[in-house]
């Protein structure tokens, strides 16, 4: 149903997929359903996410990092346009202070608590 290229509003992504439509990892019943990523706070996405601070944030970082299933992947383009970028799932994390340090660096963000490295699933 999904179009790798295609944008959709995330009232668009919820009905198709579920989930909360404000979150950066839509969930429902314990599990991540597809990622909304910013460039502005993850500017290496979709290959590489940077969680921030708050409970919630870090815990549904942590639920997708144990997910072996692939998620669709959306990059917010433009005011309630997210383009579809394709499946992933998390390949590998860390939560080591030099890694978190250099995307600190590189992001101006004072607020990454991990590193998730995604590697897109071709169906």
């Amino acid at each position: 149903m999904l179009q790798v290229g295609n944008t959709y509003t995330r009232g668009e992504i919820h009905r198709i997929l579920g989930g909360g439509v404000r979150d950066y990892l839509p969930h429902k019943d314990g599990q991540v359903f597809c990622g909304c990523f910013k460039k502005e706070t993850n500017p290496n996405a979709p290959d590489i996410v940077l969680p921030g601070r708050g409970t919630s944030i870090q815990h549904w970082a942590e639920v997708f990092r144990a997910q072996t299933n692939p998620i669709p992947v959306f990059i917010k383009r433009a005011v309630n346009e997210w383009e579809y970028v394709g499946d992933y799932r998390v390949d590998r994390w860390t939560d080591e202070q030099s890694e978190i340090a250099e995307y600190s660096a590189e992001t101006n963000r004072n607020d990454i608590t991990s590193v998730l490295f995604l590697k897109r699933h071709d169906v």
